[in-house]
């Protein structure tokens, strides 16, 4: 359902109308399509690891008994739970961590072990299409790309080179492009919070990008005792629910604490000192027209060269006008050729998958045809295609086998064909051709989409280069306005002019009207702006508040369903794995999660290490289950956990996280992906899928 924004503006007007106009209102709170952002149905995509590998040699070093060893890694990873078991120190963690790295194209890999890599493949599939992220870590530089389809060697991907998405040369850059890619697969986007600078007063904006949300994805061990990550889990939260108003909530809430901050900033500058500053510029100016006025008896009427100085000063905001303007064109380019990028993304993918439709339906169109002319004339020869009579070696007349064939004689020695054995081989035939007649039609129709598609993909980016263009216009307008050198200059030269006919060229004079004129310019903005601004601040950060306060109601109000599912999933899973000490779950209209335990609701912070890493778990498994359940959420169903047995893993907690797994590999095997690397070997046969890597050995 659409967000009706003029009746939101008009019920937060109501109560400030006395005060400010709806127009005033509109320019605060009118975020247009953001407000339409968000939604928590699922996109029915899900992120499917198929084979992580990599290649490259150990470090040479004679104290070590792996000095110079070649590294050719190869793993397949499957639907459903995966357990790889080792030693801890052998490996685990480093796999995990060159996952993240093709996945994210942030390195949290040892600095030695990167050194070791040259290449990495990594074979993904997002519901049906299959990927290939390739990195090549040889050069001082990362070169990285994202492939459709899938390669597990670099020859074969130049062999495909029309099937590249993407290419990177830098680090940066691979960064911006697969968060990019994953944004539209995930409906996913930035969210931002703020911050203090050190040394500084005022508040910053950080955003929230890719990288952290990966942390829904990779639940490392360092991080067991963090719901999500750090002071950004709300944000995370949010984000994997997909509810309704969390992206103009999230907006507000920025500008908001920033409105604040500045304000603040402001206050205290004012303080106590601001009155006697007043004075003390009221006392010279006093003292500099007194001083003008004895001058002015010395001197000829100067209103002319006033009027100059004015002319002047009207062309500098002229100009600084001007250049606001192409600060804001400047933003919209930007926006539409970020719109550009993913619509040209979105052509290419297209294109590819086009051409292996149509390579398949002209493949698929060949063999009907070649049955259809079996049938009518090579039946009879057993699969043989005979041009010359094995007897007398004359070529064998096309005719003439057709006039045999409608006599169901054979074409070479004139006996008839057995009629039953003709009709099955018929029949069989017949069918296979039926077969690829709806093949065919299947083929067409999804070409026919995908042809749609890419008209529309087409238009939308030809209608943004379109866009871009009228900018362009718009900007090189601007530009053609920039120029007020001379306009300037003109006026410097009259005022130069001007005061050639000065009998007395005082300047002391024109000192004293500078001095002056900042003068009355500091009391201006002190007596009559300052108290102003402070009044509409205040104001428009109660508006932001009263929003805020409005989105987060009605956020709640039409999420209960899918909250209230979600506690009792959580509330299933952290008794299934031996909290027997919460005694219930609860989410607030804010999205904190609070624990029951003993009498009173408390946050994730406060219970106890082990309790909390077993409560992490259990929301990530709970919001892949209301993701299969109910088709709410934007998880990507895969989750990656880094010794889920470290923290107070007792025989208690390790039992019930076995149950779990074997629980959620039996229901939901394949809906998501769980990968657990783990030494811990009592988890051992709890699924078909493992690796063992026996005791003290390194997995590479």
């Amino acid at each position: 359902m659409s967000f009706d924004l003029e009746k939101f503006i008009n019920l937060i007007y109501q109560e400030f109308q006395t005060e400010l106009s709806i127009s005033d209102i509109e320019e605060i709170l009118d975020l247009k399509e953001i407000y339409n952002r968000d939604s928590p149905l699922s996109t029915g995509k899900r992120l499917l690891l198929t084979n992580i590998s990599f290649t490259g040699q150990k470090e040479v070093d004679d104290h070590q008994d792996y000095s110079g060893q070649v590294i050719n890694f190869s793993r397949k990873i499957e639907p459903g739970v995966n357990m790889w078991i080792a030693d801890n120190f052998k490996g685990k963690s480093s796999i995990f961590k060159v996952i993240k790295y093709a996945l994210t194209g942030n390195s949290s890999i040892k600095v030695n072990v990167k050194s070791w890599l040259h290449e990495v493949f990594l074979n993904f599939n997002i519901s049906d299409k299959e990927y290939t992220i390739h990195l090549n870590l040889q050069n001082t530089k990362l070169v990285g790309q994202l492939v459709f389809g899938k390669f597990n060697n670099r020859e074969e991907i130049k062999i495909n080179e029309e099937k590249v998405i993407f290419k990177a040369e830098t680090e940066k850059d691979y960064k911006a492009q697969i968060q990019d890619f994953f944004y539209k697969q995930f409906l996913y986007y930035t969210l931002k919070y703020t911050k203090s600078q050190k040394g500084k007063s005022s508040l910053t904006e950080v955003n929230i990008g890719w990288n952290t949300y990966y942390k829904s994805i990779f639940l490392e061990s360092k991080d067991s005792n963090e719901l999500m990550f750090g002071n950004t889990q709300n944000k995370i939260f949010q984000m994997l629910l997909g509810i309704e108003y969390t992206a103009p909530i999230n907006y507000l809430t920025v500008k908001s604490e920033k409105l604040s901050s500045e304000n603040s900033v402001k206050t205290e500058i004012k303080g106590g000192d601001r009155k006697q500053e007043v004075n003390n510029l009221r006392n010279q100016l006093n003292t500099i027209t007194t001083q003008l006025e004895k001058l002015a008896h010395q001197t000829p009427d100067k209103s002319k060269i006033q009027k100059l100085y004015t002319e002047y000063n009207d062309i500098i905001l002229k100009k600084g006008n001007i250049n606001a303007s192409l600060v804001d064109i400047n933003n919209k380019i930007r926006d539409e050729i970020n719109k550009k990028s993913m619509f040209e993304l979105d052509k290419n993918e297209s294109s590819a998958t086009l051409r292996d439709i149509q390579k398949q339906l002209n493949k698929s169109r060949k063999q009907k045809n070649d049955l259809e002319e079996y049938l009518q004339i090579g039946i009879f020869f057993s699969n043989l295609d005979i041009k010359k009579c094995p007897s007398c070696s004359h070529t064998i007349d096309k005719k003439k086998q057709h006039e045999k064939v409608k006599e169901h004689k054979c074409a070479i020695c004139d006996n008839d064909i057995n009629e039953d054995i003709l009709q099955t081989k018929k029949t069989s035939f017949e069918f296979k051709i039926r077969q690829l007649s709806q093949q065919i039609e299947s083929l067409i129709k999804e070409e026919e989409a995908l042809k749609n598609d890419l008209t529309k993909t087409k238009k939308d980016l030809e209608e943004t280069t379109q866009s871009l263009s009228i900018l362009n216009e718009k900007r090189q307008e601007y530009l053609s306005q920039t120029n007020f050198d001379s306009e300037l200059q003109k006026v410097e030269d009259s005022i130069y002019k001007e005061r050639q006919l000065f009998l007395i060229e005082d300047k002391q004079i024109e000192k004293l009207i500078g001095e002056k004129a900042v003068i009355e310019y500091r009391l201006k903005e002190l007596i009559e702006k300052e108290s102003l601004e402070d009044s509409k601040i205040k104001l428009k950060i109660k508006i932001l508040e009263k929003a805020i306060s409005l989105l987060v109601k009605m956020r709640f109000e039409s999420s209960n369903l899918i909250l209230e599912k979600l506690r009792k999933l959580m509330l299933v899973q952290v008794n299934k794995m031996g909290l027997t000490s919460i005694s219930d779950i609860q989410i607030t209209d804010k999205l904190d999660i609070q624990f029951h335990q003993g009498a009173k609701y408390v946050l994730f912070s406060k219970i106890t290490e082990g309790e909390q890493l077993r409560a992490k778990l259990a929301l990530y498994l709970s919001l892949i289950q209301l993701d299969a359940e109910m088709n709410f959420g934007h998880h990507t169903k895969c989750l990656i956990i880094d010794s889920p047995g470290k923290e107070e893993g007792d025989k208690k907690y390790i039992a019930g996280l076995s149950n779990i797994l074997k629980e959620i590999h039996s229901d939901y095997k394949n809906e998501l992906q769980i990968i657990v690397g783990t030494a811990e070997r009592d988890l051992t046969d709890i699924v078909e899928q493992q690796i063992i890597t026996p005791e003290n050995e390194y997995i590479f």
